[in-house]
């Protein structure tokens, strides 16, 4: 759990994608929600796929 939690830290402090979805999504749930299921109906080779990914699912405009 704690590995977890530091990868989600350093995520959020690294991944500008990331930081672009969450502002957009405005809640974590909606956000863990919406990777999740990403992983379940896409193949996904990275992390950067998955988020690029979710931002398409709800048109967010990523700089």
């Amino acid at each position: 759990m704690l590995l977890a939690f530091t990868l989600d830290q350093i995520q959020q402090g690294a991944c500008q994608i990331f930081r672009a979805v969450h502002a957009a999504l405005k809640t974590k749930a909606k956000l863990w929600q919406s990777l999740r299921a990403v992983f379940k109906l896409l193949p996904c080779f990275s992390m950067f796929q998955a988020w690029l990914q979710v931002a398409n699912m709800y048109q967010i405009k990523l700089e």
